[in-house]
């Protein structure tokens, strides 16, 4: 690849430093990247720059925003493509699966890397210097990857032997709707000082813009950023969750600003 354009999700900052390092990476090393934001209205353009997607793991997959954003892809034309993932724990349902997609759209999938960044979802508050482990040793791993994309020596991790099912059980509408009762995200207007930056941060449009904030709990697919970075803390969960923030929200907001579709092409083959 010569260069390569990457779509980032993310949704508390893991997968957004990820994917700054694997960009700074590539670039290191001859590849231009540039970044697009993946949003549920982006859209890809055909082209032969490489292609990476980044996002996070959510319910042993991806969320389902993300999974459409990959469904509407143009044909592939034997284009590169590679995907990065951030998580705390395994995955189970996704890689398998996603190369089996994008190998039918006509892509060429030239490398996946999941990379485990310090979790979201902690009861008790973590230790400075656990987190700070945890992102170099992932930093580390991206660096890596960064430099066998370059050098054309990335692979993709093999399918364990319940990824199918695994897949297929991510994917469900029923294990989504558990997963927002067990998380069970509110707002609380006792707290709220109506500024509306809920509104402004939430990439699916779940929280109704008019009046006192209204949580949609059926367009929510807890992503956990109006969560964590409310600066009131007027969004509240059944369990007392530990807000988690990789980047400043600013950093954010600017990936989510940046154009979602890319423009056409005349770049050079990969």
């Amino acid at each position: 690849m010569k260069t390569a354009c990457i779509y980032c999700f993310s949704g508390t900052g893991n997968t957004l430093l990820a994917t700054r390092r694997l960009m700074a990476g590539l670039d290191e090393r001859g590849v231009e990247t540039t970044c697009y934001a993946l949003t549920p209205d982006a859209h890809v353009q055909p082209g032969t720059s490489g292609l990476g997607i980044a996002f996070p793991v959510a319910c042993q997959s991806t969320y389902p925003f993300v999974w459409d954003f990959i469904a509407r892809l143009p044909p592939g034309d034997g284009r590169a493509v590679f995907v990065l993932d951030t998580l705390h724990a395994f995955s189970g349902g996704l890689l398998a699966p996603l190369r089996h997609l994008l190998v039918g759209k006509g892509y060429e999938p030239v490398g996946a890397i999941e990379i485990k960044m310090p979790s979201n979802l902690r009861l008790r508050e973590p230790r400075e210097e656990q987190v700070a482990a945890t992102t170099e040793k992932a930093m580390a791993a991206v660096d890596c990857f960064a430099e066998q994309l370059a050098e054309g020596r990335a692979e993709w991790p093999r399918a364990g032997m319940l990824e199918g099912v695994l897949h297929a059980l991510s994917r469900s509408r029923l294990l989504w709707g558990f997963a927002r009762w067990m998380m069970g995200l509110r707002h609380d207007p006792g707290h709220c000082s109506d500024c509306g930056f809920c509104q402004s941060i939430c990439p699916l449009h779940a929280i109704d813009p008019e009046g006192t904030p209204v949580l949609d709990r059926k367009a929510c697919q807890l992503c956990m950023r109006c969560y964590s970075y409310c600066p009131v803390g007027s969004i509240r969960s059944r369990l007392p969750w530990q807000t988690y923030r990789a980047v400043k929200v600013g950093e954010l907001l600017a990936l989510q600003s940046s154009p979602g579709t890319q423009e056409s092409e005349t770049g050079s083959p990969s």
